[in-house]
């Protein structure tokens, strides 16, 4: 193992036995995930006995979409959520009181597990190239829209020139191949299934910035001010599960294969989710700069104000 891989699980070990053990386990945690790679991050934590070392459990349940999650947590029926970045901080535009209590997967240049992808045949070879043409995306207004637009306009096309449609991730494949669209953004394993007969397009991601969180944890700031303790221990275990999850993605194959429904040799063959090992305010800003030039915010925020306190690794 690399010496910078053994200082950062040695620094998440110290941090995470600090955490003081409860008396006695509380009730479980109510926890809505996504069915993603990203959200196997809570399941691999508490199956390898993260949660289980600061007295915590957890109850989780999948939810549809983002706006289904925001809607429970504030409803009370869960008490945390995993949400994309981009939906979290929508909730937040309009007012909604919640903030992050851990960081998921990250968007690292060179790592990318959703790309845009179009046909194996197609004459589609650069932005410019999509003039005209009708993209596919997992829902308009969303992260995976807002990065095509801003890589089409990064790199000498027109974003607007472009029509839009929502398609399911797993749809997707069978769109490019049926040519009901010229090229689509795609996430694991959907984009493993569409690179079979398709090629990679571009790295869309990578026109929001090098580096940012993709995915969270989110809570209502009420959870937040009544469970602080049950807040710390889970930001402590989940950053202990990120650094040991990003280097073991043998282990975590199976977990993620039963979480997520799929066959193992798929979730071994694909490309992973990488989780934050470090958290600042400044990994939301390229989150936050790309919704507000492509209107999916409605203004701009403070980068520190999305998240609480024990999510912070620096």
């Amino acid at each position: 193992m690399r010496r910078a891989d053994l200082l950062a699980l040695a620094s998440a070990a110290a941090a995470y036995a600090a955490v003081p053990l409860p008396a006695r386990a509380a009730a479980p945690l109510r926890v809505a995930l996504a069915a993603t790679d990203s959200s196997i991050l809570i399941p691999a934590a508490d199956t390898f006995g993260y949660l289980s070392r600061v007295g915590l459990a957890v109850d989780t349940q999948f939810m549809s979409n983002g706006a289904a999650t925001m809607a429970a947590l504030l409803g009370g029926s869960i008490d945390l959520g995993a949400t994309n970045s981009l939906s979290f901080l929508q909730a937040r535009d309009k007012g909604l009181p919640l903030k992050i209590v851990a960081a998921q997967a990250i968007y690292r240049a060179g790592a990318a597990s959703t790309a845009l992808v179009t046909g194996k045949d197609s004459p589609l070879r650069t932005a410019r190239d999509l003039t005209g043409k009708i993209v596919a995306v997992n829902g308009l207004g969303g992260s995976p829209h807002i990065a095509v637009k801003a890589w089409i306009d990064k790199n000498g096309g027109d974003a607007n020139a472009v029509r839009f449609v929502e398609l399911a991730f797993p749809a997707m494949p069978m769109g490019l191949a049926g040519g009901r669209v010229d090229a689509a953004m795609i996430a694991e394993p959907a984009l493993s299934a569409a690179l079979e007969n398709g090629r990679l397009l571009g790295d869309a991601y990578g026109a929001i910035g090098p580096l940012w969180i993709s995915d969270c944890i989110a809570a209502t700031e009420s959870w937040l001010d009544s469970h602080g303790d049950a807040a710390r221990g889970l930001s402590q275990a989940l950053h202990a599960a990120a650094i040991w999850a990003n280097r073991n993605h043998d282990k975590t194959a199976d977990l993620a294969a039963r979480t997520l429904k799929l066959d193992p040799l798929v979730v071994r063959t694909m490309r992973r989710a990488v989780f934050a090992e470090t958290v600042t305010p400044r990994m939301m800003q390229p989150v936050i700069d790309a919704g507000v030039t492509y209107g999916a915010l409605g203004k701009a925020q403070p980068a520190e104000d999305a998240f609480s306190r024990v999510a912070l690794w620096p």
